[in-house]
């Protein structure tokens, strides 16, 4: 006798991830980075040509720093170019320093010339660029809305004489992960720069040290890091080689935002069997700043493996779904 054959059907059902919903409490702010390597150029007459740094392009924000010897007590100019601040060294005016600031547009040509004060028989030089910068949604050099700072970049400090340490007065961040920059001026017998530091956020990366060993010896240097909290930076300091009339500024660059954004992986419409699983990741990018994630799931209708909320420091959370019944289900999660 033939016993009838049973035959099991297994009912497929729709599973849909769709991209999860984006929470945040605070604004998310892109990294400050350097944009190639900073440019140096020393001159003994009245201009001064400072070559672009490799790969700017518009928006980036650029830096120039320059001292000047001779018989003179004016600023340089150069076309583009909006001055900072510029401060006889020590109220001497054979000694001056100068920073100016300039947001690329992509226009410029691939070099700088800075004219300088008629009796100018020395100068140094150094132009850094970063990407990242919020170029105009800072402040100006005068504390204006529209620039790339996140203050006021107040004014160059200069002692009453010469000396081996230079200052620079504090400045207070209102955005995390700002760009704070040291940048001194000096000259005399030709000094190197070192041991660049601040209170907060500490120790300063060096950019450059560029002397001009030429006539009255003029020399520049920068040093920068990324301020994580807002707030006070301390005074500025760093050390020259040799006591020399100086001058020091702190500028913090505002940094730009970056939209937040998550999702969720497999993005695919999914087909299992009744009483399968799916593994989903939800990824969290371009949050920025400190503290862990959150990642609520969302699933109804599905048994979850884990935790949720789950609240760790990981960018990404993966989680196990299991759907018992034939249908069709969204999954959304909440960072």
């Amino acid at each position: 006798n033939l016993k009838p054959k049973i035959m099991k059907m297994f009912t497929k059902f729709l599973l849909f991830a769709i991209v999860a919903n984006v929470m945040f409490g605070s604004t998310a702010f892109g990294q400050i980075l350097q944009r190639g390597t900073a440019t140096n150029a020393t001159t003994t007459n009245t201009t001064l040509t400072i070559t672009k740094p490799t790969g700017v392009v518009a928006g980036d924000v650029m830096l120039a720093n320059i001292a000047q010897g001779g018989n003179n007590s004016v600023a340089p100019t150069s076309a583009g170019w909006t001055i900072v601040d510029g401060r006889s060294l020590a109220g001497n005016t054979q000694r001056y320093g100068s920073v100016f600031y300039r947001v690329a547009d992509g226009t410029e040509g691939a070099s700088f010339t800075f004219t300088l004060g008629a009796g100018t028989d020395a100068a140094s030089g150094s132009i850094v660029a970063f990407s990242g910068v919020n170029g105009t949604g800072g402040v100006t050099a005068t504390g204006a809305a529209g620039g790339p700072f996140d203050v006021d970049p107040g004014i160059i400090l200069v002692p009453g004489s010469g000396s081996t340490t230079v200052n620079a007065t504090t400045t207070t961040t209102v955005s995390a992960n700002a760009a704070v920059i040291m940048l001194g001026e000096a000259a005399g017998a030709n000094p190197t720069w070192s041991a660049w530091s601040t209170t907060s956020p500490g120790a300063l990366t060096e950019l450059y040290d560029n002397p001009n060993g030429s006539n009255t010896q003029t020399s520049v240097g920068a040093a920068w890091a990324i301020k994580p909290i807002a707030g006070a930076t301390g005074g500025g300091t760093a050390t020259l080689s040799t006591s020399e009339r100086n001058g020091g500024l702190l500028v913090a660059l505002k940094p730009g935002i970056s939209t937040p954004t998550a999702t969720l992986s497999p993005v695919e419409t999914q087909y299992i069997l009744t009483g399968g699983n799916v593994v989903f990741t939800a990824t969290a990018s371009n949050f920025t700043g400190s503290g862990n994630y959150t990642y609520t799931w969302a699933t109804p209708g599905a048994t979850i493996t884990g935790t949720s909320p789950n609240t760790i420091a990981a960018s990404s959370d993966t989680k196990t779904l299991t759907y018992a019944a034939a249908g069709t289900y969204t999954v959304i999660v909440t960072i």
